[in-house]
């Protein structure tokens, strides 16, 4: 991940949080004037978003995949000193977060849009956001979007709009009302996609992560710009003909992995899937590679082009996911193995000179007869 991309995940958890504290802990005061959250999440969306992701917070959060890289990393840095604040856990409060993305803009957070359902213990989290909020110095105030009870910072765009007692949609103002107003029957909503509700049915329904995206133009472009100095860039080809993809992932119990590629044309799939093959195939035929832990889950990809799609699958137990993660730990800790396991010469430290020191010779006899001031 870049470095500029660091500050933009960290805007997006921080809107997550305010959303957990903002969009349940005031909407005690509100409850019930909001249209509800639909069960289907593409049914919330409004039509127009390109692409739709669903998260069961609990199950990745669960999960090793998340103690391993986020946890034990300090990544969770923020949300524990929440846990901190409040005396309970505001995570344990939300089961589903939908986001989506809209809008023509690339590389701005105005488009994107977050959805949150799930139990929220109102008067708990209200007192918590309160201390937040004061120990921050921030301050908030109440408004409303077309009849519907929401909460505005004191400066920005940003809104928390309250869904009945189980639902909270934050984003900017625009996409809020939005929301609202698909929700509340008004226009056609992204089930009506055929290509995101198709993608949705076969790959991503009912996973622990889902995603379902079109693939716009400018995102082709930004991701070919990033491709062209990596080691990946030999699929620019078939990047550039990519229309859109589905991916669906199972981590609360090993690892399961499904991912769609549509492409414009069957030649642009049948090209990436033999691309794939062959690196995996040359991949395993180092025998280091062959038999480490990577090796049987290399092995367990599966590729398979299916005309204008490529579906790439992957199911490893919880056995196999623990012994990848010790391996990914030990080369953490020890790059240098990194370069032998890819079979390519990692500098190294000069090695100490072992050699035994010289003994003290015995003086000339000269040098015994000499007088200092000779």
């Amino acid at each position: 991940m870049s470095a500029e991309g660091a500050p933009r995940r960290g805007r997006l958890w921080g809107a997550l949080a305010l959303l957990v504290l903002l969009g349940a802990g005031l909407a005690w005061w509100l409850l019930g004037r909001g249209p509800r959250l639909r069960p289907e999440p593409l049914e919330n969306v409004p039509d127009g978003a390109v692409a739709v992701a669903r998260v069961e917070l609990g199950a990745v959060m669960r999960s090793s995949l998340w103690r391993h890289f986020v946890s034990a990393r300090g990544g969770d840095a923020g949300l524990e000193r929440l846990r901190e604040r409040c005396g309970f856990d505001p995570a344990d409060q939300v089961e589903e977060l939908v986001v989506f993305v809209s809008g023509e803009e690339p590389d701005s957070l105005d488009h994107v849009t977050v959805l949150a359902r799930g139990p929220f213990d109102h008067e708990a989290l209200g007192g918590c956001m309160r201390t937040v909020l004061e120990e921050e110095g921030r301050g908030m105030r109440q408004v409303e979007i077309d009849g519907v009870p929401a909460v505005a910072g004191e400066r920005g765009d940003s809104r928390v709009a309250f869904l009945g007692r189980d639902g909270a949609v934050f984003g900017h103002e625009d996409a809020v009302r939005e929301v609202i107003a698909t929700l509340q029957g008004e226009g056609e909503t992204a089930a009506s996609d055929a290509t995101l509700s198709d993608l949705w049915a076969r790959v991503a329904h009912d996973r622990d992560v889902g995603v379902a995206a079109r693939v716009p133009a400018h995102w082709r472009e930004t991701a070919t710009r990033r491709l062209e100095a990596s080691p990946a860039r030999g699929i620019l080809a078939e990047l550039a003909s990519l229309e859109a993809l589905g991916l669906g992932a199972r981590v609360s119990r090993g690892l399961a992995l499904g991912l769609s590629l549509r492409f414009d044309a069957a030649e642009a799939a049948d090209g990436l899937g033999a691309r794939l093959e062959a690196l995996k195939g040359s991949v395993l035929d180092d025998p280091l590679v062959a038999l480490s832990p990577a090796g049987p889950a290399i092995r367990a990809i599966a590729i398979e082009p299916r005309g204008r799609e490529l579906v790439v699958a992957l199911d490893l137990d919880q056995e196999r996911v623990d012994r990848l993660l010790e391996l990914e730990e030990q080369l953490r800790e020890h790059p240098e193995r990194l370069g032998r396991l890819l079979g390519r010469p990692a500098p190294s430290a000069p090695r100490p000179d072992r050699r035994p020191a010289p003994l003290p010779r015995d003086p000339a006899p000269d040098e015994t007869l000499r007088s200092d001031g000779d």
